[in-house]
């Protein structure tokens, strides 16, 4: 099954995906919004397409943003019903910007991003384990 990593902005949701074997992360379109509804809205229907087993939602260690990406992540699992987990943020988007142009500063960066905490979370040993205990079953 896939997994499917969420960037929570203000103005725009960065997304990726990982494969099937759950291995190797990539970016999907980000989309900008203007209300929580709106978010939650396109978040669940983008789940509905991709049935993933798991949401990884990005949240910075402090800062205001923290507690609406909790909140975020409490809607999002209960209009979906799809487990949520948090996985520390920071630093990605200096990361996902490193040298690059304004142009893709301005909304692929939130993707790339998203992408970059998918696959923190995919080489993590938590991950780790969770693969060896699947492949481990009878």
């Amino acid at each position: 099954m896939k997994i499917l990593a969420v960037d929570y902005g203000k103005k725009y949701i960065g997304l990726a995906v990982s494969d099937e074997m759950e291995l190797v992360a990539t970016t999907l379109p980000y989309f900008q919004t203007k209300t929580e509804q709106d978010k939650l809205k396109k978040i669940t229907a983008l789940i509905k397409t991709i049935n993933p087993r798991l949401i990884v939602l990005g949240l910075p260690q402090r800062g205001q943003i923290y507690d609406e990406v909790q909140k975020f992540g409490k809607q999002i699992k209960e209009s979906s019903n799809t487990d949520i987990l948090y996985w520390n943020e920071d630093y990605t988007s200096k990361q996902a910007e490193q040298g690059r142009s304004i142009k893709f500063k301005k909304g692929k960066s939130h993707s790339e991003s998203a992408r970059i905490i998918l696959q923190e979370y995919l080489d993590s040993e938590l991950h780790q384990d969770l693969i060896s205990k699947k492949i481990r079953k009878p």
